[in-house]
C-alpha cells in the first residue's frame, strides 16, 4: 500500500513538472487592440439630448437619441436612433435621422436609413437619403462613400460617393450618376416624393411635369456649381429630353434660375432626335452645343448631320430644330464650307 501511494505521488509530481515546462514554452497572449466595438462604455444614458459645439464653442446641433454610450478611450459618443436638429440660425429648419450614429470630435457619422434635410433660407433645400452620411462641421461638408440620393426642387441626383458643400454652393458625385432635372415650377421635394423616386428608380412621373420638360442624365461621375448654375458630367454621358438624346465623353449643363438653358456635349458627341415632322435626325461632331430655349444646335469639328435622306458635313453647322433647316455660318476658308448631299430619284 505504501509503495502504491509513493508511486501515485511520483506520477502527480511528474505531471506537474511537464505542465509547468509546457506553460513556460507557450508565448504570452498579446493584448488585443482597443476598438470602439471592444471598448466598454464609461457611461450610458437612455433617452438623452446632447449638444455639439464647433471649434469656436458655438452651438451647432442638438442630438436626441434612444441611447447614448460614452467611450473615453476613443473619444466617441455612440447613438441609437439619433435625431439631429441644427441650432445654427442659418440652418434652423434642417434635421437628420438614422438608425445609428457616432460623434467624433466635429464629425457626426450616421448609419442606416439616413435621412438628411438641409433647408437654409438662402438656397434651395436638399433632401438626402442613404445608408451612410458624415456631417463634417469643421469643413462644412456632407460626405459618403456609398449610394446616396439628393432631391431638390429642380432635380433628383443619385450616385455612389458624395461630397456636398453645406452652404449649398455645389458638390460632386463620384460614380454611377443618374440625374432627373425637373421644370422650375415643380413641387418642393418631400419624403413621400423621394420614396417614390427610390422605389421606381427615376421612372416616376413628377407632379406638374411632362416628358418634354424633363431632362434625364447619366454619367460615370459629375460635379456641380450651384452659384454658377453649371453641372459637368464625365464618362459615358447620356442626356435625354423628350425625343432628343445626346451622348458624349463630357457634358456641361448650363442653367439660369434652375431652368436648363443649354447642353454642351464634347468628345465623341452624338445627337439623335425625332423631329416634330416625324423625320429622324442623326449627327456626330467633336462638339455639339444644344440650346434648349432657342431650339438651336451648333455643331463643330468634323460634323456629320443627317436629317431623313439629307446629309450635311463640314467644320461648323447650325441646325434650327423647330424650322428643321440648316443655317451655315459665313465660310472663312474654302475647306470650311458645308457639303450637302440630297437624295434624288437616281440615288
Amino acid at each position: 500500500m505504501k509503495n502504491f501511494r509513493l508511486l501515485l505521488i511520483l506520477l502527480l509530481a511528474a505531471a506537474l513538472i511537464v505542465g509547468l515546462w509546457a506553460l513556460a514554452r507557450t508565448p504570452a497572449p498579446q493584448e488585443a487592440a482597443l476598438t470602439p466595438d471592444q471598448e466598454v462604455p464609461e457611461n450610458s444614458y437612455i433617452k438623452v439630448r446632447h449638444r455639439i459645439r464647433d471649434l469656436r464653442g458655438e452651438l451647432l446641433y442638438e442630438v436626441a437619441a434612444e441611447r447614448l454610450d460614452q467611450y473615453p478611450e476613443s473619444q466617441i459618443l455612440s447613438l441609437d436612433r439619433p435625431w439631429l436638429h441644427w441650432l445654427d440660425p442659418a440652418y434652423e429648419n434642417s434635421t437628420a435621422s438614422a438608425r445609428h450614429g457616432e460623434i467624433r470630435k466635429f464629425q457626426v457619422a450616421l448609419e442606416g436609413d439616413v435621412k438628411l434635410l438641409l433647408d437654409p433660407p438662402d438656397h434651395s433645400p436638399a433632401l438626402m437619403h442613404g445608408e451612410s452620411l458624415i456631417l463634417d462641421s469643421e469643413h462644412e461638408r456632407v460626405y459618403s462613400d456609398q449610394a446616396v440620393v439628393v432631391s431638390q426642387s429642380h432635380a433628383v441626383m443619385r450616385g455612389v460617393g458624395l461630397d456636398y458643400r453645406l452652404d449649398g454652393s455645389g458638390g460632386r458625385l463620384k460614380q454611377d450618376v443618374k440625374v432627373r432635372q425637373f421644370p422650375p415650377d415643380a413641387q418642393r421635394p418631400t419624403q413621400a416624393l423621394l420614396k417614390k423616386v427610390l422605389e421606381e428608380a427615376f421612372g416616376v412621373a413628377h407632379a406638374q411635369e411632362t416628358p418634354e420638360e424633363t431632362l434625364d442624365l447619366s454619367a460615370d461621375r459629375m460635379e456641380w456649381d450651384a452659384k454658377k448654375e453649371v453641372s459637368v458630367y464625365r464618362g459615358n454621358v447620356r442626356a435625354k429630353q423628350g425625343e432628343m438624346v445626346l451622348l458624349a465623353d463630357r457634358l456641361t449643363v448650363h442653367s439660369d434660375d434652375d431652368r436648363v438653358q443649354a447642353l454642351h456635349a464634347e468628345g465623341n458627341a452624338r445627337w439623335t432626335q425625332i423631329l416634330d415632322s416625324g423625320k429622324p435626325l442623326r449627327a456626330n461632331a467633336g462638339s455639339i452645343l444644344y440650346q434648349i430655349r432657342q431650339r438651336k444646335a451648333i455643331l463643330k469639328e468634323n460634323v456629320n448631320l443627317r436629317v431623313d435622306a439629307h446629309q450635311f458635313a463640314g467644320e461648323e453647322v447650325i441646325y434650327l430644330i423647330d424650322e428643321e433647316r440648316v443655317e451655315t455660318p459665313a465660310a472663312r476658308k474654302s475647306d470650311e464650307r458645308v457639303r450637302i448631299r440630297l437624295k434624288t430619284d437616281s440615288d
